[in-house]
């Protein structure tokens, strides 16, 4: 197990973000895992913040539905597959997470008809070489989509996206 993002994980590097999605496929099929398309990552401290999205059917609720930020904990990590250049230059996806099941879900559950759902999971670092911020876009802290370029401009530090903060609004009133 090397050191890739401040993280003791087990991670693979390949040519292409297509090889890198058909390994983690592999993975998956041998090890009955589920895949984290991973398209954002919060350096904070003390840990790393990987949000993705994943399929609804693979998510299994800890309790009631909790507001905030929808967070997953699997029951193991498997491999993280990515590319040299989808972290330096990310585009849609930085890389593709196995991670081990029954997958704990807190937060509140997509509607019925939705296929998939953007989640957070956290990960401890072990080391604090990286500067805090982000690897590709900016997660919402409520719902995990990513924050507009326009918006991150408009209002520099903000952390919630226009529809949660339209309801965090309407809640004051």
């Amino acid at each position: 197990m090397d050191i890739i993002l401040d993280l003791k994980i087990i991670h693979s590097f390949w040519g292409s973000i297509g090889a890198a999605k058909r390994q983690a496929m592999r993975e998956v099929a041998n090890t009955g895992g589920v895949i984290l398309d991973v398209c954002a990552i919060e350096v904070r401290d003390p840990s790393l913040i990987f949000v993705g999205s994943l399929p609804t059917a693979t998510i299994e609720p800890e309790s009631s539905p909790t507001p905030g930020r929808r967070k997953i904990r699997p029951a193991a990590l498997g491999t993280f597959h990515t590319t040299w250049g989808a972290l330096i230059r990310p585009m849609d996806s930085i890389g593709y997470f196995v991670l081990r099941q029954p997958l704990s879900f807190l937060g509140t559950l997509p509607p019925p008809e939705a296929s998939t759902i953007l989640v957070a999971m956290e990960i401890e670092r072990h080391f604090k070489s990286m500067q805090l911020g982000f690897i590709g876009g900016v997660p919402c802290i409520s719902c995990n989509e990513l924050i507009p370029e326009q918006r991150l401009m408009a209002i520099p530090g903000v952390r919630t996206c226009t529809t949660c903060q339209s309801v965090k609004e309407g809640e004051k009133k």
